[in-house]
């Protein structure tokens, strides 16, 4: 199933998200209980975000994919692409340590006593 989340709201992505983690969870067979034990989530947490109800943060998602059995999801959405590859055998340029905001140029300063 191919959705297109670029055009939900945050909260609408929440839900959506919440509603095929459950899903997940149930095509799983894994009980609320376990998951929370396996996982380290509270069960207020887990209920908020199948709702839709709650903002869960980072660690929470990790928990609750923890208990699933399914952490290594979240790896497909932080993959770095793969460097060049470059058969005449050139070095790749390596990527930059931080990303510099562009100077903006200036402008002149007026002399006033030359006039």
């Amino acid at each position: 199933m191919d959705i297109d989340l670029s055009s939900k709201t945050d909260q609408e992505v929440i839900e959506f998200l919440g509603q095929q983690f459950d899903i997940l969870r149930r095509t799983k067979a894994i009980q609320d209980q376990e998951l929370l034990e396996r996982g380290g989530a509270h069960a207020e947490s887990l209920n908020k975000f199948r709702q839709g109800t709650g903002n869960p943060t980072l660690k929470t998602l990790i928990r609750l994919l923890r208990g699933i059995g399914e952490l290594d999801r979240l790896e497909v959405l932080m993959r770095a692409p793969e460097p060049d590859f470059r058969p005449s055998g050139q070095a790749v340029k390596p990527l930059p340590k931080r990303i510099k905001k562009p100077v903006k140029p200036t402008k002149p300063i007026m002399d006033w006593k030359s006039k």
